[in-house]
């Protein structure tokens, strides 16, 4: 008995009842009809009447979607593929059928969500011998748990880094760089996080990473660059349950459009800030300890700026910040350490990362 069906836009689905029959029982002798309810309207997905299928009663919204199975009906059972989902075919599905000596309905409620795409940052900075997490999200998020997620890198062979079916990592064609280095946020998999961490980062680590998603036909590359340490990024030491304001330049263009920004900061390159993409602030990926407590400036991108508000203050939010930017025609980042204690406070600030009282 169907009760209710999750699908994907463009995807199909199938629709399945039964329904109590006798073994003499003709398909020449049924009455079905299926629609769909919609604001209590009633829209024909499926008319049979004596056995014959009639189309002309059928919505034009449906026309050319549907396929029964006509043998499934002699096993008491009413099976209809719709093809190519919409969004504006979600809602309740109903089948009342009559056997001619019996009468009876079921229902079935469908949800069809827009396409999941895959968002990732195009670059990711590492310090040789930290962790880093490879940040790509889902969205719509989808439950990716037991599905295949492959994470690879082309100009190694083998080229798996990461190659994650069925629940669990397959270690068979992994390059043996990676061995015990890798992970996917196996917890996060059911909203879609498809991240990949990398533990005890080398210079040979640096280069592109390809994610895939084959099951909807997704995949995006991350380019990784790995630094040897020795950089000295500003540092600005502020006090617990403080606010401060986090402010990197980048250069852009007069006619540089917010829609064209794909902006990614991050704690440690391990937990997400903030993310932009295609100027839409995409807060699933942001790390759940920074929920409800970053506040951006839209109107200081138009002008070259990225400023962040993070409020209420706590020691661990201590550690490095790094902002990544693409524009569109060129691709830069900035760092920024930021220590925070509970008994003093001390500002540092230079022209790279602004702190704001």
């Amino acid at each position: 008995v169907c009760q209710s069906l999750d699908a994907e836009e463009n995807h199909n689905i199938t629709l399945e009842w039964t329904f109590t029959s006798k073994p003499d029982t003709s398909i020449s002798a049924l009455k079905i009809l299926c629609y769909m309810n919609n604001d209590h309207k009633h829209i024909t997905l499926y008319f049979l009447h004596d056995g014959v299928e009639f189309s002309e009663d059928q919505d034009k919204k449906f026309s050319g979607r549907v396929q029964s199975d006509k043998d499934a009906l002699r096993e008491g059972q009413i099976r209809l593929q719709l093809s190519r989902l919409r969004t504006e075919d979600s809602g309740l599905y109903l089948c009342e059928v009559d056997t001619g000596y019996g009468r009876g309905y079921n229902s079935c409620r469908v949800t069809v969500s827009g396409k999941s795409h895959l968002v990732c940052p195009s670059q990711i900075v590492a310090t040789m011998g930290d962790d880093v997490v490879l940040p790509c999200q889902l969205k719509l998020a989808v439950d990716a748990n037991s599905e295949t997620v492959e994470w690879t890198k082309p100009s190694v062979n083998p080229n798996i880094v990461h190659f994650h079916k069925d629940g669990r990592l397959v270690y068979e064609n992994q390059n043996p760089s990676y061995h015990f280095r890798t992970r996917v946020f196996v917890d996060e998999l059911i909203k879609g996080n498809v991240s990949l961490k990398i533990f005890n980062v080398k210079l040979s680590d640096e280069g592109t990473y390809r994610c895939s998603i084959p099951w909807i036909h997704e995949e995006a590359s991350i380019v990784l660059t790995v630094g040897d340490g020795s950089e000295n990024p500003d540092q600005t030491i502020n006090k617990e349950n403080h606010n401060i304001t986090l402010e990197w330049t980048f250069t852009t263009k007069p006619n540089t459009s917010i829609s064209a920004l794909k902006i990614l900061c991050s704690l440690n390159n391990d937990l997400t800030l903030y993310f932009l993409h295609d100027g839409v602030e995409v807060s699933e990926v942001q790390d759940e300890k920074f929920s409800g407590r970053v506040q951006s400036d839209k109107d200081a991108l138009r002008e070259g700026r990225i400023r962040l508000q993070l409020s209420r203050l706590r020691t661990e939010d201590s550690g490095l910040y790094l902002c990544e930017v693409d524009t569109g025609y060129g691709r830069g980042y900035n760092s920024c350490r930021v220590t925070v204690s509970g008994k003093t406070i001390h500002l540092y600030t230079s022209d790279h990362c602004q702190l704001l009282k």
